[in-house]
């Protein structure tokens, strides 16, 4: 599902969909598939043992709160914010679209493994609708090693010497690329190699044109709806 194909330009919805509602919040999230998204991104953390969507690693980027996340008492975080349960939101993708999970904790992974694990042999979700992308690439190569149906796109911001064969020696299914470091070649260089291109985050109307020309996979974005009326204008 996440693998290179000829259906380019796949709307992906960026932290949930943080556009018209807080990120990573159930709320974005089903606003995003609502109105057109092909899959959306969430960020992953385990805190207090449980497997929770949240971005910022410091508190303080949430009004009310300072510290590290970890270290913040999960009931304290969610009196400020909205953070749904890995769980809750693998329960609730539909079943032709897409969610990539952006591992942020190393210490999540295992936990994570074993909650997809169970909901796969439930038929709650298939290893194909799921991405895991990642910026600590360790994270991701442990991950195929222990799963190798798991589909993996290591996060890049910047372009690495010979990037496509070092994605595919980890056994990548996509690169998830800034847009602001991205260049043509790459892409080309990437669908030659078998790898999709998934690029973040684009929200004008002039990197979404020339990311058409460039023919990428799937655009990562804070609002959809936008970019689905902008495609379709």
């Amino acid at each position: 599902m996440w693998s290179l194909s000829k259906q380019k330009m796949r709307a992906i919805g960026h932290r949930g969909c943080r556009g018209p509602h807080q990120e990573n919040s159930f709320a974005a999230i089903q606003w995003a598939y609502s109105n057109g998204a092909w899959a959306v991104e969430v960020d992953l953390w385990l805190i207090q043992g449980e497997l929770v969507l949240i971005h910022d690693r410091r508190a303080h980027a949430y009004n009310g709160a300072t510290g590290l996340i970890k270290n913040v008492a999960l009931e304290k975080l969610r009196k400020i914010m909205e953070i749904p349960s890995l769980d809750y939101v693998l329960r609730h993708v539909p079943p032709q679209r897409g969610i990539n999970i952006e591992i942020k904790d190393p210490e999540a992974l295992l936990p994570m493994i074993e909650l997809i694990v169970d909901h796969v042999k439930a038929g709650l979700i298939r290893w194909e609708q799921m991405l895991f992308s990642s910026f600590d690439h360790r994270i991701l190569a442990k991950l195929k090693q222990q799963h190798n149906e798991a589909q993996i796109a290591p996060l890049f911001a910047g372009i690495p010497l010979d990037i496509c064969r070092y994605a595919n020696q980890m056994g990548a299914t996509s690169i998830n690329m800034d847009v602001d470091c991205l260049d043509l070649q790459t892409v080309q260089q990437a669908h030659k190699e078998g790898l999709a291109v998934n690029v973040y985050t684009v929200n004008c109307a002039i990197d979404v044109d020339m990311l058409a020309d460039w023919e990428v996979d799937g655009i990562i974005c804070d609002d959809v709806a936008w970019l689905m009326a902008y495609r379709h204008a």
